[in-house]
């Protein structure tokens, strides 16, 4: 004979059985729709400024996952593995700016957190400049890919949409400040 079954206790997703003493001690099911319903009225309650602001600092979070920087030796470089990850780092932080005024969920005063997001917008810019400048070396070096010569570093695409969108989140901050209350 196969050995008695053990009673099953009540899992993390499953309720207890009908009648069993205590409500089940599980936390609900997370539901993506409820969070999307939730996302879309937050952004469908911000200003025109704060939406720009938070599409600009979106760009550039997407941007790092481009390439900024072309080398001889490496080839491509992504802005996550170069330097340009300190723009996309400004950049969370003055987003995280807008959505805790926004919400007012931090508890520093908004003239604070309006600071922090021009500071970040502007800095992201001027980081972004400076990266450009900085990865430029006109100097000739052979290909690792064909027989030609080619610069030994120049800063790529990723870069330059780094500095616009650097510009459109400092525009939506400024926009933000002209029409905000003093």
């Amino acid at each position: 004979l196969p050995p008695p079954l053990a009673p099953t206790l009540p899992t993390r997703y499953a309720p207890e059985a009908p009648g069993a003493r205590g409500a089940p001690s599980y936390s609900p099911v997370f539901s993506p729709e409820g969070a999307m319903d939730d996302a879309r009225l937050f952004v469908g309650g911000l200003t025109t400024a704060d939406k720009l602001a938070l599409v600009g600092g979106a760009l550039c979070i997407i941007c790092s996952f481009f390439p900024w920087k072309e080398t001889a030796a490496e080839g491509e470089v992504i802005g996550l593995q170069s330097l340009g990850v300190v723009a996309t780092g400004l950049m969370a932080l003055a987003m995280a700016a807008v959505v805790g005024r926004a919400r007012r969920s931090i508890r520093i005063h908004p003239a604070a957190a309006w600071l922090v997001q021009l500071g970040c917008t502007g800095a992201t810019v001027v980081w972004c400049l400076v990266f450009i400048k900085l990865s430029w070396d006109p100097t000739q070096a052979h290909s690792v890919d064909g027989n030609m010569l080619v610069p030994v570093s120049k800063p790529a695409l990723g870069a330059y949409l780094g500095v616009v969108s650097g510009i459109l989140a400092a525009a939506g901050t400024l926009l933000g400040l002209k029409g905000s209350k003093p």
